[in-house]
Protein backbone atom coordinates (compact mmCIF):
# COMPACT_ATOMS: atom_id res chain seq x y z
CA UNK A 1 0.00 0.00 0.00
CA UNK A 2 1.01 3.70 0.25
CA UNK A 3 2.79 2.99 3.23
CA UNK A 4 5.52 0.74 1.81
CA UNK A 5 5.79 3.47 -0.86
CA UNK A 6 6.69 6.14 1.74
CA UNK A 7 8.82 3.68 3.25
CA UNK A 8 10.84 2.90 0.47
CA UNK A 9 10.81 6.26 -0.83
CA UNK A 10 11.94 7.62 2.35
CA UNK A 11 14.61 5.09 2.34
CA UNK A 12 15.30 5.83 -1.24
CA UNK A 13 15.66 9.75 0.11
CA UNK A 14 17.95 8.60 3.26
CA UNK A 15 20.15 6.82 1.19
CA UNK A 16 20.70 9.10 -1.88
CA UNK A 17 21.27 11.76 1.10
CA UNK A 18 24.02 9.40 2.91
CA UNK A 19 25.90 9.12 -0.81
CA UNK A 20 26.09 12.70 -0.91
CA UNK A 21 27.46 13.19 2.58
CA UNK A 22 30.08 10.53 1.99
CA UNK A 23 31.29 11.51 -1.77
CA UNK A 24 31.29 15.49 -0.11
CA UNK A 25 33.05 14.23 2.79
CA UNK A 26 35.71 12.39 0.58
CA UNK A 27 35.98 15.45 -1.65
CA UNK A 28 36.94 17.75 1.60
CA UNK A 29 39.36 14.92 2.81
CA UNK A 30 41.20 14.72 -0.52
CA UNK A 31 41.20 18.86 -0.43
CA UNK A 32 43.07 19.01 2.88
CA UNK A 33 45.55 15.96 2.08
CA UNK A 34 46.70 17.45 -1.18
CA UNK A 35 47.14 20.76 0.50
CA UNK A 36 49.31 19.24 2.93
CA UNK A 37 51.76 17.48 0.81
CA UNK A 38 52.57 20.89 -0.51
CA UNK A 39 55.84 21.08 0.90
CA UNK A 40 55.78 24.83 2.97
CA UNK A 41 58.75 26.60 2.41
CA UNK A 42 60.80 27.42 5.87
CA UNK A 43 62.49 30.97 5.82
CA UNK A 44 66.51 30.57 4.88
CA UNK A 45 69.15 30.72 7.06
CA UNK A 46 71.23 33.33 6.79
CA UNK A 47 74.36 31.61 7.20
CA UNK A 48 74.82 28.06 9.05
CA UNK A 49 78.08 26.70 10.87
CA UNK A 50 78.79 24.07 13.73
CA UNK A 51 78.49 25.73 16.84
CA UNK A 52 82.14 23.84 17.66
CA UNK A 53 83.89 25.12 14.32
CA UNK A 54 83.59 28.91 15.83
CA UNK A 55 86.35 29.87 17.11
CA UNK A 56 86.58 33.42 17.77
CA UNK A 57 84.08 35.94 17.74
CA UNK A 58 84.36 40.08 17.10
CA UNK A 59 81.51 42.45 17.81
CA UNK A 60 81.14 46.02 16.85
CA UNK A 61 78.88 48.65 17.45
CA UNK A 62 80.09 51.44 14.71
CA UNK A 63 77.57 53.91 15.19
CA UNK A 64 78.87 53.82 19.28
CA UNK A 65 82.11 53.22 18.45
CA UNK A 66 82.28 50.00 21.23
CA UNK A 67 83.40 46.72 20.53
CA UNK A 68 84.74 43.50 21.98
CA UNK A 69 85.93 40.08 20.92
CA UNK A 70 85.57 36.60 22.46
CA UNK A 71 88.59 33.67 21.96
CA UNK A 72 88.24 30.04 22.55
CA UNK A 73 91.09 28.52 24.29
CA UNK A 74 91.29 24.63 23.89
CA UNK A 75 93.02 22.66 26.32
CA UNK A 76 92.96 18.80 25.77
CA UNK A 77 89.63 17.72 24.71
CA UNK A 78 87.88 20.64 26.33
CA UNK A 79 87.82 24.19 25.74
CA UNK A 80 86.53 27.45 27.24
CA UNK A 81 85.55 30.74 26.33
CA UNK A 82 87.40 34.36 27.03
CA UNK A 83 86.78 38.10 26.31
CA UNK A 84 90.12 38.73 24.65
CA UNK A 85 91.65 41.19 26.23
CA UNK A 86 94.98 41.89 27.53
CA UNK A 87 94.63 39.81 29.59
CA UNK A 88 92.29 37.42 28.78
CA UNK A 89 88.89 37.93 31.18
CA UNK A 90 86.59 34.77 32.29
CA UNK A 91 83.24 34.93 30.80
CA UNK A 92 79.78 34.47 32.28
CA UNK A 93 78.23 31.22 31.94
CA UNK A 94 75.39 32.94 33.12
CA UNK A 95 75.44 35.49 30.23
CA UNK A 96 76.94 33.16 27.88
CA UNK A 97 74.97 30.03 27.69
CA UNK A 98 73.59 29.90 23.84
CA UNK A 99 75.55 32.32 22.75
CA UNK A 100 78.25 30.51 20.10
CA UNK A 101 74.80 28.18 19.67
CA UNK A 102 72.36 31.81 18.26
CA UNK A 103 75.79 33.25 15.96
CA UNK A 104 76.08 29.85 14.42
CA UNK A 105 73.20 30.10 11.56
CA UNK A 106 70.04 32.10 12.81
CA UNK A 107 67.56 31.53 10.57
CA UNK A 108 65.90 34.53 8.86
CA UNK A 109 62.51 35.48 8.73
CA UNK A 110 62.35 36.27 5.40
CA UNK A 111 64.71 37.54 2.12
CA UNK A 112 63.90 41.43 1.58
CA UNK A 113 66.05 41.83 -1.32
CA UNK A 114 67.91 39.70 -3.41
CA UNK A 115 70.08 41.55 -5.31
CA UNK A 116 70.31 44.75 -3.33
CA UNK A 117 71.19 48.24 -4.99
CA UNK A 118 70.93 50.74 -2.16
CA UNK A 119 72.48 49.96 0.87
CA UNK A 120 71.18 53.09 2.40
CA UNK A 121 67.90 52.03 2.69
CA UNK A 122 68.03 49.42 5.04
CA UNK A 123 71.12 51.30 7.01
CA UNK A 124 74.02 48.82 5.95
CA UNK A 125 76.45 51.46 4.76
CA UNK A 126 76.49 52.63 8.61
CA UNK A 127 76.30 49.54 10.64
CA UNK A 128 74.52 49.25 14.21
CA UNK A 129 76.10 46.34 14.60
CA UNK A 130 79.07 44.08 12.50
CA UNK A 131 79.82 40.31 13.86
CA UNK A 132 82.98 39.08 12.28
CA UNK A 133 83.12 34.92 12.91
CA UNK A 134 86.76 33.01 13.10
CA UNK A 135 85.46 29.10 11.38
CA UNK A 136 87.26 26.40 11.39
CA UNK A 137 90.88 25.28 10.86
CA UNK A 138 91.14 26.79 7.76
CA UNK A 139 90.41 29.96 10.12
CA UNK A 140 87.73 31.02 7.09
CA UNK A 141 85.76 34.41 8.23
CA UNK A 142 82.56 35.39 7.71
CA UNK A 143 81.11 38.97 8.75
CA UNK A 144 77.68 40.20 9.23
CA UNK A 145 76.51 43.24 8.92
CA UNK A 146 72.97 44.47 10.78
CA UNK A 147 71.48 47.76 9.87
CA UNK A 148 68.47 49.41 10.75
CA UNK A 149 65.23 47.94 12.67
CA UNK A 150 62.27 47.57 10.74
CA UNK A 151 59.61 50.42 10.88
CA UNK A 152 57.48 48.00 13.05
CA UNK A 153 60.70 47.62 15.42
CA UNK A 154 59.75 43.74 15.33
CA UNK A 155 63.29 42.75 13.39
CA UNK A 156 66.84 44.17 12.01
CA UNK A 157 67.95 44.48 8.35
CA UNK A 158 71.26 41.84 7.75
CA UNK A 159 73.64 41.18 5.06
CA UNK A 160 76.70 39.06 4.81
CA UNK A 161 80.11 40.79 4.13
CA UNK A 162 80.71 40.92 0.01
CA UNK A 163 76.63 39.68 -0.40
CA UNK A 164 73.63 41.27 -1.89
CA UNK A 165 70.76 39.10 0.04
CA UNK A 166 69.41 41.50 2.72
CA UNK A 167 67.32 39.08 5.33
CA UNK A 168 65.24 40.22 8.19
CA UNK A 169 66.43 38.71 11.54
CA UNK A 170 64.54 38.81 14.86
CA UNK A 171 64.76 42.00 16.92
CA UNK A 172 65.54 39.83 20.23
CA UNK A 173 68.64 38.04 18.60
CA UNK A 174 69.93 41.73 17.76
CA UNK A 175 69.29 42.78 21.56
CA UNK A 176 71.04 39.57 22.74
CA UNK A 177 73.74 40.54 20.70
CA UNK A 178 74.43 44.30 21.02
CA UNK A 179 74.13 44.01 24.61
CA UNK A 180 77.26 41.65 24.76
CA UNK A 181 78.76 45.27 23.55
CA UNK A 182 77.36 47.36 26.01
CA UNK A 183 77.04 45.24 28.77
CA UNK A 184 80.20 42.65 28.61
CA UNK A 185 79.62 39.32 30.18
CA UNK A 186 82.87 39.70 31.81
CA UNK A 187 82.74 36.82 35.15
CA UNK A 188 82.97 39.41 38.45
CA UNK A 189 85.69 37.89 40.75
CA UNK A 190 84.91 38.07 44.25
CA UNK A 191 87.53 39.50 46.28
CA UNK A 192 88.98 36.69 48.92
CA UNK A 193 88.29 37.74 52.67
CA UNK A 194 91.42 37.30 54.43
CA UNK A 195 90.55 35.40 57.77
CA UNK A 196 94.13 36.50 58.89
CA UNK A 197 93.62 39.53 61.62
CA UNK A 198 96.53 42.00 61.96
CA UNK A 199 98.04 42.29 65.27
Amino acid sequence: GGTGRSIIMSFRNTLVMVIILALLGGFIFYLQTSQKKEPTESPPDVWSYEEDDINHITMRLPREKKAIAFAKVVKGNDYNWFIDSSPRKPISLKRWGGIVLLLSGPQSRRVIANQVTDMDLYGLNTPSLEISLVIGKKKENLTVIVGDRTPDDKAVYVILKEHKTVYLLDHTWYEVMIRLVREPPEEKVRPRISLETTA
